[in-house]
């Protein structure tokens, strides 16, 4: 991604096939034990792919709007705090269950 710093279209390109592809492994190959395990990676690559395609607003060339940029980033913004509300509830169910 790095070779690719100028072009901010191809480093996006770039990071979604790494996404998509890690996602078809994940779901071809199910390499964890659990079903379940297999499917929150799944959600959470499908969350990754949105985040990073958002940032096509943020690339130079296309010339997108201050308002455009700063939907694009409420929307990103958003979607982590949605992961990391998921994340923070599963941890903290699992603390509720060992206790």
């Amino acid at each position: 991604v790095a070779m690719l710093s100028s072009y901010g279209i191809a480093q996006i390109a770039v990071l979604l096939v790494i996404e998509l592809g890690y996602m078809m492994v994940i779901g071809f190959k199910w390499p964890y034990a659990d079903s379940t395990e297999n499917k929150f990676h799944i959600f959470l690559s499908l969350f990754r792919i949105a985040v990073t395609g958002c940032s096509i607003g943020y690339v130079h060339s296309l010339k997108a709007t201050d308002y455009t940029r700063q939907i694009l980033g409420y929307i990103q913004l958003a979607l982590h705090l949605a992961v990391f509300i998921v994340m923070f509830a599963l941890a903290t169910w699992n603390t509720i269950l060992v206790i």
